[in-house]
């Protein structure tokens, strides 16, 4: 009798968070139907006059702490005048509260008077079966919510997760290190051209020699930037489209775009077919290209070989006049972080041939 009136935990499944993810910490505990609160008359009608006396010196004099709380409950909160019990009046508060979530969201009133009818209906379902079984069910019903609810705020979760581990971070500090960039290889044009003449003027030997300071300097913050790019590069999370075994299957290789919105190279599928998403040909017709060449198992039977020379042949087309305001360009890398680990580090951001010729005449 007295384990029918311990405290009863309603909990299903139970969790524990990690550094490695979220799991569950015990099998789930289903809604206990034996030694309820329903059962004590049936118990209590086979006890013997000694046994009740037992009974009602140890719980109904209150050394069960349940049991006092229920008489505490009948003393201190009377049925109000519409005959509603607190929980009761609980009850109907969430449901409110719930209402207010179709409104806050615009939902029309028959949309929420919908929504209430279906709990209604729903309470109304289990009215058919006796006490016990409505509590049971009503407890049931109350732990299948509390899943659902669960199963949203986990899958929600899952999707903040891939929220914090996005690249938008990152492409905002590329973003700011290229803008760095863009200042400083114009800043190094303008002086590299009033360096150049005050060539062959003794009167500006000291300004000379001054401005081959500053050159030199500039030159180094240039190469810090570009060092620094290519690190921020490598810590973007990759799409991992894209695998040695398509590769080797001549089904993906690296591609210079030479003209279009981007002068850049990208690992791509050959065919749509293979990658709805990640194939030369959508990524022609959304950047505007109708210059592409690649370089695959085809022509290279390594893929870093296939890598380095597509680098290198875009470099040589970028020393064509008619890229001179192409100043930089990038690897846009979809392949998996194995390959990313051995193969990807400072493959990513590349300066124009003409800037690397402008700064191997800077000491």
């Amino acid at each position: 009798m007295k384990n029918m009136y311990a405290r009863k935990d309603y909990a299903t499944v139970q969790h524990k968070w990690t550094a490695r993810g979220v799991f569950p910490s015990c099998d789930r505990i289903p809604v206990e139907a034996e030694n309820t609160l329903f059962d004590v008359e049936e118990q209590w009608d086979k006890m013997s006059p000694e046994r009740k006396s037992v009974v009602r010196d140890n719980i109904a004099s209150g050394a069960c702490h349940y049991h006092k709380e229920v008489v505490k409950y009948m003393h201190t909160f009377p049925l109000a005048e519409d005959s509603k019990t607190i929980h009761e009046r609980e009850a109907d508060h969430y449901l409110q509260t719930v209402v207010q979530l179709f409104a806050d969201e615009g939902k029309s009133e028959a949309d929420q008077n919908a929504m209430k009818d279906a709990v209604k209906l729903l309470e109304n379902a289990i009215t058919v079966l006796s006490p016990k079984s409505k509590f049971l069910a009503a407890r049931n019903l109350s732990c299948y919510l509390n899943e659902k609810a669960q199963d949203m705020e986990f899958a929600e979760a899952a999707r903040n997760r891939t929220l914090f581990e996005s690249n938008d971070v990152i492409d905002a500090q590329i973003k700011e290190q290229k803008e760095k960039l863009d200042e400083l290889l114009t800043e190094i044009k303008v002086d590299l051209k009033r360096y150049q003449r005050m060539d062959g003027e003794p009167a500006k030997k000291k300004q000379r020699a001054s401005k081959q300071v500053e050159l030199s300097d500039t030159k180094g913050n240039i190469l810090s930037l570009v060092e620094e790019i290519n690190r921020l590069y490598h810590k973007r999370k990759l799409m991992g489209v894209v695998r040695q075994a398509n590769y080797d299957a001549n089904e993906a290789a690296f591609y210079t775009f030479r003209n279009g919105d981007e002068i850049d190279i990208f690992e791509l599928f050959r065919e749509q077919a293979t990658h709805a998403e990640y194939n030369l040909t959508k990524f022609k017709a959304d950047k505007h290209c109708t210059e592409a060449k690649g370089f695959g198992r085809n022509r290279f039977e390594n893929r870093k070989e296939a890598l380095n020379a597509s680098i290198r042949s875009l470099k040589t087309d970028l020393a064509a006049d008619k890229y001179e305001s192409t100043l930089y360009f990038t690897v846009h890398f979809h392949s998996t972080e194995n390959f990313k680990a051995h193969a990807c580090e400072n493959k990513y951001f590349h300066l124009s041939p003409r800037v690397d010729n402008v700064l191997s005449t800077i000491q």
